[in-house]
């Protein structure tokens, strides 16, 4: 069933583009409240927190989402209570807070699909108006406060807040008076209407009736407000005057907190309670609700979900107006050297001296080939996106997965700004948050392992990026207690992954390497957040599809990095183009390692298979055709080519017949009427016209396809 919304396709999805942002926006924010614990609050911190909070319940509501407009204004009204320093962070606000974060993805989720998801924010809302009644000045009534219960607007704390603000930040402070005619529609609706106008125009400190009141259908016919704002008196008269409905409209400035005394109730004294009574900061009430929502928060399930499924980049990509005009200069180089080939075409026909005509051709033809380029570099540019697009989401898993395992755990993040292909950025998120939860789960030592080797109890993560010739690294390192090889080699015997005699000949890089094998795992019992066995291989597979590949260091008691190569793009590849059977195939040139001509009699056969040694070590050798399930030719003459590729530490020796050298190709996919190929990632057109197979290296040179039953410890 669908939402219903009134809105156009276009204009969802820029709902949506910008709900993303704002979202995790509003969930990097309360994240920095918690680190700010007990320390003064950030009043930028702060205030970009309720813009994007603002933005969103005022744009869901134009959509006519109303319950991510409600549940936005909820958690609104909580922050605001900071705001007016009567609320202090604590654990249990910020996990409440996350809840509601986690509830808007999922409102986002039902709009982008337009479907109805079945959640229900009743609970949710309930929790958050429970909490903001909570830790707030309770003011004791009297008998004026009960005839006139909006006079605990103009508390003097309110209003010394509000002028101390408004100090603060250049700004005005109002007493507005609001008269609406009752008869001509329904009150709740028009009251509604200029509380959220009023929220447009500044910062309401209170109001009479209340957002809560109006959801209750408490209002009246005058509404009363405290405002704080930059813009004058005419302004603000002006756009409560456009609202239907408004009788008459007031407008008092208050400069001074005298002023208050001749402003509000005909210039009679306000009565406000005598002693304002706090409740404990933490009370019984206040810990249900806090643990209700860090057990939400903390579930495993969420979490993975809410990660793994949560967008990195969407559909569209916001580019530089330069790059734009770069492209629009370049397109109308293009259009005056179409029209010089048309021309030289021309005088070729035409003119019996062939020669001027040819070298104006050759000129056009070499000023096309720089135009192309400089296009070529400035469409991927284009597609380039910084890494910060994907790491911004990281920290809020980590505290989740800290919070479920017990352990203190501080995420570093260096070279967010490192720029890499969209393509590439949406396909190695999985795999990073792998990484990070072993690092959590596995890596890091629990708090009271940490104590007893003197390590500091807070584990830390670092996650950076940093540009390496035609490759970004991404780096992942912990200060835990490290991989065991002799562990990991014994697992994997007793998991049947290898045998013991094969186990004993491991060297520690290739004991270490086996967290890599599928069903392989160290965990002595299976937890919410791993211990199956699954995982690693996939993440190696994951990389590897990217023509990338990951590699990992370890040492005992110090730690753990993984360290992950991947291209800058999947769209434009530097090859090495290779001739077998007839037919073309494009190497990519981050695998091949060297390249060598040798002769027959350099083969040697170890259990059947061909090898070479190669500076003293065994290197596989494995004709192209074999990898492809191809008939393999005999080899003509005496000598033949090899091509050295490496997929992590492992090298393997690729037979062919012709080596015809490096090109940078555009990778193009295959088409679906063909499938998927095994060892064949995609295709390229070549400047002769040529069509030129990409090979998967690590598909084709996996350790169970090449030299499997090969001993490779010895030459």
């Amino acid at each position: 069933m669908g939402l219903g919304l009134e809105a156009s396709p276009e204009e969802i999805r820029i709902f949506l583009e910008e709900a993303d942002e704002q979202i995790l926006t509003l969930e990097e924010g309360i994240m920095g409240l918690e680190k700010s614990e007990g320390n003064k609050l950030d009043d930028d911190l702060l205030q970009a927190i309720f813009r994007a909070a603002h933005t969103l319940k005022g744009s869901s509501a134009a959509l006519g989402h109303t319950g991510m407009a409600k549940l936005t204004h909820e958690m609104e009204n909580l922050l605001d209570q900071l705001r007016k320093g009567v609320r202090e962070v604590t654990p249990e606000f910020v996990n409440l807070l996350l809840e509601g974060v986690d509830a808007l993805r999922i409102y986002n989720e039902e709009i982008a699909n337009d479907e109805e998801s079945g959640y229900s924010p009743d609970e949710l809302i309930e929790k958050l108006r429970t909490m903001a009644q909570i830790n707030t000045p309770v003011v004791k009534e009297t008998a004026a406060t009960t005839q006139d219960n909006s006079t605990v607007l103009f508390a003097p704390k309110l209003i010394t807040l509000a002028l101390e603000q408004a100090k603060a930040k250049s700004e005005k402070v109002f007493v507005i008076r609001i008269n609406i005619n009752t008869e001509n529609t329904l009150p709740s609706v028009r009251t509604y209407q200029i509380l959220m106008a009023l929220e447009d125009l500044g910062t309401v400190i209170s109001s009479h009736p209340n957002m809560q009141d109006v959801e209750k259908e408490i209002v009246d016919a005058e509404i009363k407000a405290l405002l704080l704002t930059n813009y004058n008196l005419a302004e603000i008269e002006k756009t409560i005057a456009g609202i239907p409905d408004v009788k008459k409209i007031k407008l008092d400035e208050i400069k001074e907190e005298a002023d208050t005394k001749k402003i509000v109730t005909n210039q009679e004294e306000v009565p406000v309670a005598k002693k304002e009574e706090k409740v404990p900061k933490t009370n019984e009430s206040e810990t249900k609700i806090a643990k209700e929502a860090a057990t939400k928060t903390q579930s495993l399930n969420n979490i993975e979900k809410k990660f793994r499924n949560d967008s990195v980049t969407s559909s569209t990509i916001r580019v530089d107006v330069e790059i734009l005009d770069g492209l629009m200069n370049l397109v109308g180089e293009l259009v005056i050297d179409r029209t010089r080939l048309v021309s030289g075409i021309t005088q070729l026909n035409e003119l019996e001296d062939k020669t001027i005509a040819v070298e104006n051709l050759g000129q056009t033809g070499a000023h096309i080939g720089r135009v192309t380029e400089q296009l070529q570099e400035l469409i991927m540019k284009a597609r380039m996106l910084p890494l910060e697009t994907l790491f911004r989401k990281f920290p809020r898993m980590v505290r989740d997965l800290a919070l479920k395992a017990d352990k203190e755990v501080e995420l570093i993040m260096e070279g967010e700004e490192t720029e890499l292909d969209r393509s590439v950025i949406e396909q190695i998120s999985d795999p990073i948050i792998h990484l990070l939860r072993n690092a959590i789960d596995h890596g890091l030592e629990s708090k009271e392992e940490r104590h007893q080797t003197s390590k500091n109890p807070t584990g830390r993560i670092l996650l950076s990026a940093e540009p390496e010739e035609n490759y970004i690294v991404i780096r992942l390192k912990d200060d835990g207690k490290g991989i065991d090889p002799e562990k990991i080699a014994k697992s994997a015997v007793r998991k049947g992954l290898i045998s013991t005699e094969k186990a004993k000949e491991l060297t520690v890089r290739e004991a270490v390497d086996l967290i890599f094998m599928p069903g392989f795992s160290t965990a002595d019992k299976v937890t919410q957040v791993s211990g199956r066995g699954v995982g690693m291989d996939i993440v190696k597979k994951n990389i590897e599809n990217l023509n990338g590949n990951i590699q990992v260091f370890t040492e005992l008691g110090k730690g753990t990095e993984f360290r992950i190569e991947l291209p800058l793009t999947l769209a434009i590849m530097r090859t090495l183009l290779v001739n077998s059977s007839g037919g073309l195939y494009a190497i990519p040139l981050g695998s091949v390692a060297e390249t060598h001509r040798i002769q027959k009699s350099e083969i040697k056969y170890i259990n059947k298979r061909k090898a070479m040694t190669l500076r003293g070590n065994v290197l596989p050798l494995v004709h192209l055709e074999e990898l492809l399930n191809m008939p393999v030719p005999e080899i003509a003459g005496d000598s033949f080519f090899v091509v050295v590729v490496r997929v992590a530490q492992q090298q393997t020796g690729i037979i062919v017949q012709k080596l015809i050298g490096e090109e940078e190709v555009v990778i193009k996919t295959l088409s679906k009427l063909l499938g998927d190929i095994r060892g064949i990632s995609g295709a390229a057109i070549l400047g002769q016209g040529d069509v030129a197979l990409i090979v998967d290296v690590p598909t084709l040179t996996a350790r169970e396809q090449v030299g499997k039953h090969m001993e490779v410890s010895g030459a």
